[in-house]
């Protein structure tokens, strides 16, 4: 399953901006700091950042000095462009077959049996054969820049060929029953976001592939959902962070492509899903 982490720097419009300092202004690195948090407080991008100290990668260090303006004095007049932080989470499953404890799996898979538990999330030692376990989780960071004085969906996403909601709503009930498969967006499987791309695209839409928490950030949000509107949860243990979407069919349905169980129609007033509930976002078209 792949999750994603979304955080958005803030876009301030800076008007006839001086930078006076004839050398390099610099600035010292702490404990906790981020290239995203050191560039939002320096009313940069994080790849104007990354240029000025000739960075390849986003990894920095407590104590580390870092250039924080152009060594020489100019005036500008520009808009800070928002930037998107996407954490991506991969993890690796495993299917109990007949003879497993949950003892026997750690010790194959070098966990201890209490993080075998916290990982899956389980309060008892008790599975069957067929359960589907977590058994490691490893994460990583991308930074992407949004167009400047654009809303992304504009350039996104087009009409093509007079698609309407009513065709992307039979196009994903087309599919129901097809097993999860992470990273999928065809028939053979599908995760949460490739349905999603799958149904509009396959509805007449040119859409582009995208994580869910991506999905949320170019959506616009809606406070009363409606057909063919994106409905995101956040199922993982940070509930603030998006990691599931499926399409609203109304009457609290939506459609979507379960982890556990593939393609189906869930309600988002079950226990499950109303308690992760983050919102609804509507693409502009």
């Amino acid at each position: 399953m792949k999750k994603s982490i979304v955080a958005f720097s803030a876009a301030a419009l800076l008007s006839g901006l001086f930078v006076s300092s004839a050398s390099a202004s610099t600035y010292t690195v702490k404990k906790g700091d981020t290239l995203t948090k050191i560039a939002k407080k320096y009313n940069l991008t994080v790849n104007k950042l990354k240029e000025l100290n000739n960075l390849k990668s986003n990894t920095i260090y407590a104590n580390q000095k870092l250039v924080t303006s152009a060594s020489k004095a100019k005036k500008e007049t520009t808009a800070a462009k928002a930037t998107v932080s996407i954490k991506n989470e991969k993890t690796t499953t495993y299917k109990v077959v007949a003879g497993d404890t949950l003892t026997k799996i750690a010790n194959k898979h070098n966990l201890t049996l209490g993080e075998l538990k916290q990982l899956n999330k389980l309060s008892s030692n008790v599975i069957k054969v067929g359960d589907t376990l977590i058994v490691s989780s490893s994460s990583t960071e991308t930074i992407i820049d949004l167009p400047e004085e654009t809303k992304p969906s504009a350039n996104t996403y087009e009409k093509e060929n007079g698609p309407n909601i009513d065709k992307v709503i039979a196009e994903a009930k087309k599919v129901i029953g097809t097993p999860y498969s992470w990273a999928g967006s065809t028939p053979a499987g599908f995760d949460c976001s490739g349905f999603v791309y799958y149904a509009f695209k396959q509805a007449g839409y040119s859409i582009s592939r995208h994580s869910s928490s991506t999905y949320y950030a170019l959506g616009k949000k809606v406070s009363s959902p409606q057909r063919g509107d994106l409905v995101f949860f956040a199922t993982g243990s940070n509930r603030s962070v998006v990691n599931h979407l499926g399409i609203y069919l109304g009457d609290n349905q939506f459609i979507h492509a379960s982890s556990s169980k593939g393609v189906m129609i869930s309600s988002v007033n079950s226990s499950y899903y109303k308690s992760r509930l983050i919102g609804y976002k509507k693409l502009d078209f």
